[in-house]
């Protein structure tokens, strides 16, 4: 399926953020809940013989926000998913458990192309030709169109008619609200990153102190909105941003939480 495998067979665009959260207040407010029982609370009559709840419902079982044995039962705390920003925290302090998805790929490899993204694709078409060549996945229109929901909703990018425009502020501040930053004091980038790992890796390849053009986009408007402020200090590991703000030089070596 989606998440956690890269085999994509199925029509999956059903498994939308608000129907997976549907399902699991649904499995909150019943407890533990029959399979059949959850298919009728769910799904309409238009989708009956169709993969429409059974999408939803493995969406939620590979981010782990349910359980399914003889009963559906919720696997997180009930805080996880008090509303849906709550479950998107908690998705995004986790993504490293589904690494090895065609998620995890196709967002890595759709920040790895930087800008080449606004000259290169087009339409969703377009986009899975290129994640194909360029990751060791193959994907489709459909896994895209999923895709595309997913990304934009856990905060690694903006809606632009069928495209989604790289800018990785939402879930770069998710993680920071899920880590241990001190605020208000400099702290090397180096160590930035490291409070905030595993889960940036899906954006920024920490070892090479390069960050491409959704995660430069991410921290500037950051900074913008006066959550982040940056600076280049003598004598310490200089990381390199891409050359979006004409104003600035495109390097950074120290970084403040504010806020």
């Amino acid at each position: 399926m989606f998440f956690k495998d890269t085999n994509i067979s199925t029509n999956i665009t059903a498994a939308t953020p608000e129907r997976v959260f549907a399902l699991c207040k649904c499995v909150e407010e019943k407890k533990n809940v029959s399979d059949s029982s959850l298919r009728k609370m769910l799904e309409p009559d238009y989708a009956k013989n169709s993969n429409y709840y059974s999408a939803i419902r493995d969406a939620a079982i590979e981010l782990d926000l349910i359980d399914y044995n003889d009963y559906i039962s919720l696997k997180v705390e009930p805080d996880v998913i008090k509303n849906i920003e709550a479950m998107r925290n908690y998705i995004n302090s986790n993504i490293s458990n589904i690494s090895h998805g065609a998620f995890y790929a196709i967002t890595k490899t759709y920040f790895s192309l930087g800008e080449k993204i606004f000259g290169e694709i087009k339409n969703m078409s377009g986009a899975a030709a290129i994640i194909s060549n360029v990751s060791n996945v193959t994907v489709n229109d459909v896994a895209m169109r999923a895709w595309r929901f997913w990304a934009s909703f856990l905060g690694f990018g903006y809606l632009d008619s069928m495209l989604i425009i790289p800018n990785a502020a939402v879930f770069i501040k998710d993680l920071i609200d899920a880590s241990s930053i001190k605020k208000k004091e400099y702290i090397s980038m180096n160590d930035f990153f490291a409070e905030i790992s595993p889960s940036i890796s899906i954006i920024v390849d920490v070892n090479k102190r390069n960050l491409n053009y959704g995660a430069t986009a991410g921290i500037l408007t950051l900074e913008q909105l006066g959550i982040l402020e940056m600076t280049e200090i003598l004598d310490h590991d200089v990381w390199n941003i891409a050359d979006i703000d004409i104003k600035r030089r495109p390097i950074i070596t120290n970084i403040k939480v504010k806020k």
